[in-house]
């Protein structure tokens, strides 16, 4: 989703693999190691609290970053950076758009970041959006309650702006 060649909006929910996503989303048959190609499909980024990814190894971080596309971007929330995250950070190398505290402080990476929650005030994001446009840094849209009919609405809004 990008605008011109200095702007980018992504937009994205808290991971991608969601139980009340399995009947409203999801293909019935789609294997579960394909969703998050087929998310990525739809959306262009994801956030990933540090419990999560964290977690996972190596092979598995770079299996993900195999499963998106070049655009794709990755915000990941970090208490701290440290040692060991850093061989975490290269599997996903520059599909990592932001790096975020737990506070929301960005240790990693230039944007902003917007967080949707409930129902999403579309009047008061496009007013946003329209002035966001004229920034360099790009601005991820993440739903953290991963409501897909909310998001459907922003990814209509990002359209219609001419920002998808």
């Amino acid at each position: 989703m990008t605008a011109s060649a200095n702007y980018s909006c992504y937009l994205g929910a808290q991971g991608w693999d969601h139980k009340h996503w399995l009947d409203n989303f999801y293909p019935p048959d789609l294997p579960e190691e394909w969703r998050l190609a087929f998310y990525n499909n739809v959306f262009n980024c994801v956030f990933l609290p540090y419990s999560v990814w964290s977690r996972v190894d190596r092979q598995k971080l770079a299996a993900w970053r195999e499963d998106t596309g070049e655009y794709f971007k990755w915000v990941l929330q970090a208490p701290s950076l440290k040692s060991q995250d850093q061989e975490r950070f290269e599997c996903l190398h520059s599909s990592i758009g932001l790096v975020m505290d737990d506070k929301g402080e960005i240790l990693r990476g230039k944007g902003e970041c917007v967080w949707l929650q409930g129902q999403v005030d579309l009047k008061s994001l496009s007013n946003r959006l329209q002035t966001n446009a004229s920034y360099t840094h790009p601005l991820y849209l993440i739903s953290m309650d991963a409501d897909l009919a909310q998001l459907e609405k922003v990814k209509t809004l990002l359209n219609l702006l001419g920002l998808a």
